[in-house]
C-alpha cells in the first residue's frame, strides 16, 4: 500500500465528537468545580482496547460571555479552570500529563495526542471523592471520563446567574486498522516514546 499520508487512516478517518459538560451552582459568592467529581462524556461511546485513538483538537466554552468569564476567574486562589481527561480502565490516573489550562475560550484548538487504551485494570465509574462505584474488568465497556477544576467569582456581571456550565469538546479519531496501529507503535530511531509527528511520516509508514 502506498505510504502517502493522505491515504493513511489518521488522515482519512472522520473524528468522533466527545462532549463533556459540568454545571455547578452559585455558593458562597462563587461557582467552584472540583476534581473530586468525575463523569462520562456524552454521547457515552465505548472505547475498544485494540484500537488507537488520536485527539486532533478541542473546543471549550462556558454559558456566559467570554469577557465575563475571564474577569471573574479567581486567579489569586489558583482558580483558573482546568480540565483533566481519564479512561475508566485507568482508574484515577489521568491520560494527559498535565490538565488543560482554560484561561480563555477555545474553538477547534489543535491538540494532537495519541491514546492506546488498556484493558483489565482496576478502574472506576463516576466518582465523588474517593468513592468508587465498581471495579473495571476486561468484559466491561471502557469510556472516556472528565473533570473540571476551578473557581469563578460571582461578579456584578453575573448577578442573577444561579449556575454556570462548562463544556469541553474533543474531536477524536478512532483508528481500527490493526496493521496501521502496529506500525504506529513501533520504535522510532531508539526513541521509546516518539511523537505522533515522528511516527506519521512516509518514511515510517513504508511497511504499511
Amino acid at each position: 500500500m502506498s505510504a502517502s499520508l493522505s491515504h493513511t487512516p489518521v488522515y482519512s478517518t472522520k473524528p468522533l465528537i466527545f462532549n463533556y459538560r459540568e454545571t455547578v451552582e452559585l455558593y458562597a459568592g462563587a461557582y467552584e468545580w472540583s476534581l473530586s467529581t468525575r463523569d462520562y462524556f456524552t454521547p457515552k461511546l465505548d472505547i475498544d482496547s485494540p484500537n488507537l485513538y488520536i485527539i486532533k483538537s478541542f473546543s471549550f466554552a462556558a454559558d456566559i460571555n467570554e469577557l465575563d468569564y475571564q474577569s471573574a476567574m479567581d486567579i489569586q486562589a489558583d482558580g483558573v479552570p482546568e480540565f483533566s481527561l481519564y479512561l475508566r480502565s485507568e482508574g484515577s490516573g489521568t491520560i494527559l500529563r498535565m490538565p488543560l489550562q482554560l484561561p480563555v475560550y477555545y474553538r477547534d484548538q489543535e491538540f494532537v495526542q495519541s491514546i492506546l487504551p488498556k484493558m483489565g485494570q482496576s478502574g472506576a465509574g463516576k466518582t465523588t471523592g474517593a468513592a468508587i462505584e465498581g471495579a473495571f474488568t476486561a468484559k466491561q465497556a471502557n469510556q472516556f471520563m472528565g473533570s473540571f477544576k476551578g473557581k469563578i467569582n460571582h461578579t456584578p456581571a453575573l448577578v442573577g446567574k444561579q449556575n454556570i456550565t462548562l463544556t469541553m469538546t474533543f474531536y477524536i479519531q478512532e483508528i481500527k486498522d490493526q496493521k496501521f496501529i502496529q506500525t504506529f507503535k513501533e520504535p522510532f530511531g531508539g526513541n521509546e516514546k516518539p511523537t505522533i509527528a515522528q511516527r506519521i511520516t512516509p518514511q515510517t509508514l513504508r511497511r504499511y
